[in-house]
């Protein structure tokens, strides 16, 4: 289990939590007795919940979107409202977990990986493995930043991060060194030490971060 879906489990919990806690209070307009729950720590859940919704779908995604509107109906307690916005966060719980969330910034970032990867197999191409190496480099420190964002791991060098994923539970130990060999290929460039590498290893440095990407693809 990720960090992301154990934090909507977690998020799922505590609203169950506050809508046990309901009490019946007589409305504020009509009069009438509806079921209320604890403002506060409903508004304290909703931050958390709108928190989770944003980094698995985007800040500005349909599921986003519908979690702040199923708090805003009107002539409703604010039971309702928690009721409603609990749904939400079942389905983009479940979406989550499927696969089915593509944020806009993800969609974004890969185009940019794929460019810069392509700038990087072009430069190879034409023998310049030095600076290809260190654009492979680049691409997969950025994708290491946005694995650690989901996994809840600080970030740091790229040594300590691809460590920190690793017992995280994000990826294997066969892929950590797939990725400590990548790294090593565009330190080896980055301080222009060209008798360290050659042009077979950066090829399979740029096919590594390709594949790394469609394997753990950023969010």
């Amino acid at each position: 289990m990720n960090r992301l879906t154990q934090r909507f489990d977690e998020l799922l919990r505590e609203i169950d939590d506050i809508l046990q806690g309901a009490q019946w209070k007589a409305d504020p307009l009509g009069g009438r007795p509806s079921e209320y729950v604890d403002s506060h720590r409903l508004l304290g859940w909703q931050v958390k919940a709108a928190n989770a919704i944003e980094k698995a779908a985007g800040a500005k995604s349909p599921q986003a979107t519908s979690f702040k509107d199923a708090g805003k109906a009107n002539f409703v307690t604010n039971k309702s409202h928690a009721e409603r916005q609990r749904a939400v966060v079942a389905a983009v719980r479940e979406d989550h977990d499927g696969g089915y969330l593509v944020s806009a910034r993800a969609l974004a970032r890969s185009e940019v990986f794929d460019t810069e990867l392509d700038q990087a197999k072009e430069l190879l191409s034409q023998g310049y493995d030095l600076p290809a190496a260190i654009i492979a480099r680049t691409v997969l420190e950025t994708a290491l930043r946005s694995l650690c964002d989901q996994h809840g791991v600080q970030p740091g060098k790229l040594d300590f991060m691809n460590s920190a994923l690793v017992k995280a539970q994000a990826y294997s130990v066969v892929v950590q060194k797939n990725v400590t060999f990548m790294s090593g290929v565009g330190n080896c460039a980055a301080h222009g030490k060209r008798d360290q590498f050659n042009a077979s290893d950066v090829q399979a440095m740029i096919d590594g971060v390709a594949r790394f990407l469609l394997d753990f693809p950023s969010a």
